[in-house]
């Protein structure tokens, strides 16, 4: 399921490795399920102006994963070259368990730290029982306050209360900035103690936590009077009440940032804990992998989004900061024979304006990494895949200029190329114009490219095709010494990002004999045919069938479903088309009753009236096939009616009676 950013599909073949297998090997779609539901937590934020009146950005409002914490206060406060007084006064927390209520106070007195950058927060600078954050007339302040843990028990809902002035000289649209953040932050995820971030204040998103943003500056998104909610790092929605916007309870302008110090804000955050943990996704099937996150955010499988792809995808890394992570297919337990073939789409995502750094694809030889296990040893940078032994396919996003990358000295880094690594050195590298070529990054939505790349005993090509304008671009057709004889292996994907930043996803991910990547073509021989649904019967009716080659909509199993997908989508024809000519006519039933299997208990093929998948030909496949709509109708594409019931009732009965006269005679 792709939802942003480029999109790419690679597909490499690789010549004659050891053991003998055919057919897909590895196969994934990261499409997962959630075995426990969740309850979710449920937020609202209410904020009184100085004049008493009240607005409600946030009444009751859902945030999966929220549940029972213990926690801490931290607030926090930014700003740049416009700057402003941002206060804050003591924090009351009232814990509701089991209709007794525990009130706890956040203040002075109590054990707190501070840090950031250009100010220390002071208390009662400017007014008794306010912490300042910041003051008017200094800019690059990034401060912060964070109390001590000071409440850990039970609780069905919190109250926290407090009360945050923004004031300062000048115009508020034009001369104060940026704004102040509250998180009430997990002690799991962020100690007992001590400052977390402050990052930007105004954006209180934090592991595991809760937090509300005050934000009073338009940095080109949200912002210049806006109220957004946080939960686990993420902005979960923003309420902006910009110039021209009234308090929706009295009709009257109002804005955060004002000019006299009394001028004071009271927020109410009521935050009530969801009943269950939402559950970690667990994969409907397809092949073993396990992953290693070596810095910053770990690897995720995201789920939902829009066609064309599926109904998840793996996030390699997500578009934070600092991030390196590693994904490692499990040993398959055989090897192709002969020319074998990888497909996966993968993408480049920009959200945050930045572009960094890149990822990779690897087949990592099982002598020297083991057969599981996604702990390689140290290599890198992910997007230039030095690994010893191994073969590797780097997508790079960012030009670093180091000499690391700029070695062979013919291969000045670039931020947007391509290169092929082998046995931990860098021998390829195609540097991609972003104008005239592909770039490998973007925001556009719509934008997905496809590349292939095949390999025949040491010969590599690669293409690259730009969903921009359906332009090919060879890549690589070269020779590689030694790839041939790289031995048993398995896949991974590698990628990270630096101080810029990009989302690195991948999806469909298939590896085989032959070009696993045609659907359907389970055999991997490069065709669609019958011996290919023969193959889908076998599994329909193994107790253990891989799921990762024949469930083809990932429900969990290898059913009829799966045939109806296999004939209409992969194969566009009918049930019942036993000569695979791609229509469902009489001469189907001429070769089924021909072949002498009806209702004779012996097994069946595609070709001898198999058409439900249980390895036999009886009455339950005429039905099949006539159901299917199909008879006499012409090629699947072209059809636009199916027969009526009664004629296929007739057709069925005609069919029998043909059988009986043969029987007869």
């Amino acid at each position: 399921m792709k939802v942003f950013g480029a999109l790419f599909t690679a597909v490499f073949a690789a010549a004659t490795l050891t053991s003998v297998a055919s057919g897909q090997l590895y196969k994934q779609d990261f499409t997962a399920d959630f075995p426990t539901p969740a309850d979710p937590g449920l937020v609202t934020v209410l904020l009184e102006s100085p004049d008493g009146d009240v607005i409600a950005p946030f009444v009751d409002f859902p945030v999966m994963g929220l549940t029972m914490y213990n926690g801490r206060h931290q607030v926090a406060a930014r700003t740049g070259g416009a700057n402003a007084n941002q206060e804050v006064s003591e924090i009351t927390s009232v814990y509701e368990r089991d209709g007794a209520s525990t009130t706890v106070t956040y203040g002075e007195n109590d054990d707190w730290q501070t840090g950031g950058a250009n100010y220390e927060p002071e208390w009662g600078w400017l007014q008794d029982g306010f912490v300042t954050l910041s003051e008017d007339g200094i800019g690059g302040v990034q401060s912060a306050l964070a109390w001590d843990q000071k409440y850990d028990n039970a609780y069905d809902q919190i109250t926290h209360t407090f009360a945050f002035q923004i004031s300062g000289v000048g115009d508020p649209n034009n001369d104060q900035a940026d704004g102040i953040g509250w998180s009430y932050l997990n002690s799991d995820d962020n100690d007992i103690t001590g400052i977390v971030g402050p990052g930007i204040s105004e954006e209180p998103s934090y592991n595991g936590s809760l937090g509300v943003g005050f934000d009073i500056w338009n940095n080109g998104s949200e912002g210049g009077n806006s109220i957004s909610l946080h939960y686990n790092g993420l902005v979960l929605k923003s309420y902006a009440i910009d110039e021209g916007e009234t308090d929706p309870n009295t009709g009257d302008d109002w804005a955060f940032n004002s000019f006299e110090i009394d001028d004071i804000f009271t927020a109410t955050i009521i935050q009530k804990p969801g009943t269950d943990e939402l559950s970690e996704p667990v994969l409907s099937g397809g092949s073993a992998y396990q992953s290693w996150n070596r810095s910053g955010a770990g690897p995720e499988l995201v789920q939902g989004g829009d066609a064309p792809s599926t109904d998840g995808f793996l996030r390699v890394v997500p578009e934070a900061g600092g991030s390196a992570n590693v994904v490692a297919f499990d040993y398959a337990g055989s090897d192709p024979d002969g020319d074998f073939s990888t497909s996966f789409e993968f993408r480049g995502l920009d959200e945050a304006g930045t572009r960094a750094d890149g990822m990779a694809f690897l087949l990592v030889p099982t002598e020297l990494y083991d057969e599981e296990g996604a702990e390689l040893i140290e290599f890198g940078p992910h997007e230039e895949p030095n690994l010893a032994g191994a073969l590797g396919i780097g997508f790079d996003t960012f030009n670093n200029d180091n000499a690391a990358q700029d070695d062979p000295e013919e291969m000045p880094n670039v931020g947007n190329h391509i290169s092929v690594h082998f046995d931990g050195e860098k021998l390829l590298q195609y540097n991609l114009d972003i104008e005239e070529e592909i770039d490998l990054v973007t925001d556009d939505a719509n934008l997905w490219h496809t590349a292939e790349a095949f390999i025949s005993g040491d010969n590599l090509t690669l293409i690259v095709t730009d969903g921009a304008d359906d332009s090919e671009h060879v890549i690589f057709d070269e020779e590689i010494d030694g790839l041939g004889e790289i031995g048993s292996f398995r896949p991974a994907f590698a990628a990270r990002t630096g101080g810029a930043f990009d989302h690195y996803d991948v999806d469909n991910f298939v590896l085989g004999s032959g070009d696993p990547s045609v659907p359907g073509d389970y055999n991997a021989d490069g065709s669609v045919d019958v011996q290919d649904i023969d193959l889908q019967a076998i599994a329909m009716n193994d107790a253990n069938p891989d799921l990762g080659i024949y469930d083809e909509n990932n429900d969990g199993a290898v059913n009829i479903a799966d045939r109806n997908i296999w004939v209409s989508t992969h194969a566009s024809t009918w049930m019942g088309d036993s000569n695979f000519d791609g229509a469902f006519g009489s001469s189907d039933l001429v070769v089924v009753f021909t072949a002498g299997k009806y209702e004779a208990d012996t097994a069946a093929g595609w070709a001898e009236g198999d058409w439900n998948g249980d390895l036999k030909f009886s009455s339950s496949d005429l039905v099949t096939a006539f159901t299917d709509g199909g008879y006499e109708a012409g090629p699947r594409a072209a059809v636009a009616a199916v027969p009526e019931p009664s004629s296929i009732v007739l057709l069925m009965i005609g069919s029998l009676l043909m059988l009986r006269v043969r029987r007869k005679s």
